[in-house]
């Protein structure tokens, strides 16, 4: 404000004890966004809507609210936040929102997870998730009641109904036998819920023939397991029922059979760049090659004003393929093994016409071990 400003009576207006509030929208439910959803390549083939229960659930406004199907996978702790446009108490939050079965009509309280910023006073977002493990193979909607904003005194002026998914029982998507370039054969079990990683958890998995020196790794929804698989010959891999995972326990037994392919041509960097003075001599910089024919090895000199445009096209060797499904772009997987597909590049050199300031050949490489740098 301006020194010496005055009302329209002629009174000066101190700026210290001035202000003003101003509102642009109404009191609403602003955002709602499913955070641990299971990744698309993982949904169920039949994506089966149900407008019925769509009533009341868009209110025409500007809310970015994350549009699902009654068919969309849902986990059994969902955590969902939710972004309001008035700053409301974590209590009411809790009260208003609950998870609803879509036939029952059975209600799912949710709790409120504050972060280590937020206090447990008004604020304008939070997280919540149910606080028991929502049923297998059931349908549910999220619902917002109406909500209270302390400081305005205003109230949410519509319930708001979103269909949250469907919970499905513990899945064993694939099982695959994996020969990577750096990692060796291995065993990969995609399943639909995180497996428990608890020791105990994994008797109930069975490899046969024997594999000596077992180890499981367990990832979100993938479990590698590791150990010394001859690449020769097939192995029965069997899942029995009982296998819990985060979620659910397996219900069924899932048995399958995996083999081993030859590992696929790779050149291994060990490392994405290397640094050091331009005055070092020699340069050095090791890598590895597996299954390859002989290989020609080139440096070039990137002039200062280039160097965006080559690390741009560098960026291209980790970008992975899309491919359309159901009109859905999601990122293209192999498959049978359900590792991602990457984007054919090429020599970037004649490409981009850098100069060549050293080259060199390396003889081919077979597909056993890696051999020495």
């Amino acid at each position: 404000m301006r020194p010496d400003l005055k009302d329209l009576a002629g009174n000066p207006v101190h700026a210290r004890d001035w202000g003003a509030e101003f509102m642009n929208e109404e009191f609403a439910l602003r955002r709602l966004e499913f955070l641990n959803t299971w990744d698309p390549f993982d949904t169920p083939d039949d994506p089966e809507t149900d407008s019925a229960t769509t009533e009341r659930s868009d209110e025409g406004d500007s809310a970015e609210i994350q549009h699902r199907k009654i068919a969309s996978p849902l986990v059994a702790h969902p955590i969902v936040r939710l972004e309001f446009s008035r700053d409301v108490l974590p209590q009411d939050v809790a009260r208003a929102v609950y998870f609803q079965d879509r036939v029952t009509r059975e209600k799912f309280p949710v709790e409120v997870n504050l972060e280590e910023r937020q206090t447990a006073k008004a604020q304008g977002w939070f997280r919540v998730e149910p606080i028991s493990a929502l049923p297998p193979n059931r349908s549910f909607l999220l619902i917002v009641d109406r909500l209270d904003a302390p400081k305005t005194g205003e109230t949410l002026p519509h319930l708001r109904i979103v269909q949250a998914g469907s919970t499905f029982p513990l899945t064993v998507r694939r099982i695959v036998g994996l020969n990577q370039p750096s990692a060796g054969a291995f065993v990969r079990v995609t399943t639909n819920h995180t497996i428990d990683p608890n020791p105990e958890n994994f008797r109930f998995i069975e490899i046969q023939p024997a594999v000596k020196n077992l180890r499981f790794e367990p990832g979100e929804y993938t479990l590698d397991v590791r150990g010394d698989f001859n690449t020769a010959i097939r192995y029965r891999v069997s899942l029995k029922a009982g296998l819990k995972s985060t979620a659910f326990d397996l219900d069924t037994d899932s048995v399958w059979t995996v083999r081993f392919r030859p590992k696929r041509p790779a050149i291994i960097l060990t490392a994405p760049a290397i640094f050091q003075p331009a005055s070092a001599r020699p340069i050095r910089h090791v890598f590895r090659h597996v299954n390859t024919q002989q290989l020609e090895w080139k440096v070039a000199r990137i002039p200062r004003e280039r160097i965006p445009e080559v690390y741009n096209r560098v960026r291209e060797f980790a970008e992975v393929m899309e491919e359309e499904n159901e009109g859905e772009t999601l990122r293209a997987r192999h498959p049978e093994t359900g590792e991602y597909k990457y984007q054919d590049t090429e020599p970037l050199i004649p490409a981009l016409a850098l100069a060549t300031v050293a080259s060199g050949t390396v003889e081919a490489s077979g597909g056993g071990t890696l051999p020495d740098p």
